[in-house]
């Protein structure tokens, strides 16, 4: 009985752990749900680093600037919204403030920039 408590316990706190954090998803997950469910797709890297190149239909939000989290209220809670930069540092930390901040549907690239070129997503100047 009591491990039986236990364990029900631990899958409710799972869950509700997995309901707050943003979905961590490898390059090909990355750009299959992309093209699945089109959201927002948000570079988060430096202008500098988006002027060098840059996914296709991505928006620059440098996650370093003072600016970002009013640019974040500006966007749709309820709006999809893919995540990345140079080799996923920023965009873990920005992911995780969108959830905090309410955003239901965030991906997150596990790795960067470079890993979706070579998966194919188009690069852009």
């Amino acid at each position: 009985m009591k491990n039986k408590f236990f364990i029900s316990l631990f899958i409710l706190l799972s869950s509700l752990a997995f309901s707050q954090s943003a979905l961590k998803v490898n390059s090909i997950e990355f750009k299959a749900s992309y093209f699945k469910y089109r959201g927002v797709l948000l570079d988060v890297r430096t202008p500098s680093e988006f002027a060098e190149g840059h996914i296709e239909n991505a928006r620059n939000l440098d996650f370093s600037a003072s600016a970002f989290e009013a640019e974040i209220d500006k966007l749709d809670k309820e709006q999809t919204v893919f995540l990345y930069c140079a080799i996923g540092v920023r965009s873990t930390k920005a992911a995780n403030l969108l959830r905090k901040k309410g955003f239901k549907h965030v991906f997150d690239l596990d790795g960067g920039y470079s890993d979706l070129i070579k998966v194919g997503m188009k690069s852009v100047k």
